[in-house]
C-alpha cells in the first residue's frame, strides 16, 4: 500500500495545521464581499429614475414616455402638439402596441432653436414570448417650443398614425 501526503505550504505547514483564525478571516471576507455585491445589485435594480425637467426637450419626453407605460392616454396626449392632439384619439393609443416590462433610457438630446430631437432606447427587461429574445427599439421624437413647454410632434411612438385605420 502506497501513502501520499501533501506537500507543507511555504510555512512548512500543511493547510490542516494553519491557526484556524487565519481560515475563518478568509471565509469571512469573502462573505462580506458576496453581500456588499448583493446590495450593489439590489440598489442599482430598485433605483427610481431621475426626474427631469418637465420644461425640457428630455423631460417632456419623459413624462410623455411614463404617461404611456401608465396608460394614461389623456396624460400622454396633453404633451403632444395642439394639431396633432386634435388628431391622435385616444383610441388611436389604445391599440398600438406596447411590450410588457419596458425600459426607456435617453441616449440623446439635440436643440436647433425652437425645434428638438430627443433620443431615446426602449428594451423589454424579460424576453417576450413566444420566440424569446428581446425587443429593443430607437426612437427618436421630435419636439418643438410652444410657448413655454416642449412638445411632441411628427409620428410619436408608440402612435405612428394618428386618426387611421
Amino acid at each position: 500500500m502506497r501513502v501520499t501526503t501533501r506537500p507543507p505550504d511555504h510555512d512548512g505547514r500543511s493547510p490542516h495545521e494553519r491557526p484556524r483564525s487565519k481560515r475563518l478571516v478568509g471565509w469571512s471576507l469573502g462573505a462580506a464581499l458576496v453581500v456588499l455585491i448583493a446590495a450593489g445589485v439590489v440598489v442599482g435594480v430598485m433605483r427610481e429614475p431621475v426626474l427631469l425637467d418637465p420644461h425640457t426637450p428630455e423631460g417632456t419626453v419623459q413624462a410623455y414616455v411614463q404617461a404611456i407605460l401608465d396608460g394614461e392616454w389623456n396624460e400622454a396626449r396633453s404633451h403632444l402638439t395642439d394639431d396633432l392632439e386634435a388628431e391622435c384619439s385616444i383610441s388611436d393609443f389604445r391599440r398600438s402596441w406596447l411590450p410588457g416590462s419596458l425600459a426607456a433610457t435617453l441616449d440623446d438630446v439635440r436643440l436647433h432653436g425652437d425645434e428638438a430631437e430627443v433620443v431615446v432606447r426602449m428594451r423589454t427587461a424579460a424576453e417576450p414570448e413566444p420566440f424569446g429574445g428581446r425587443y429593443e427599439t430607437t426612437e427618436v421624437f421630435d419636439l418643438i417650443r410652444e410657448g413655454p413647454t416642449w412638445r411632441v410632434t411628427g409620428q410619436p411612438w408608440p402612435v405612428y398614425d394618428c386618426g387611421g385605420w
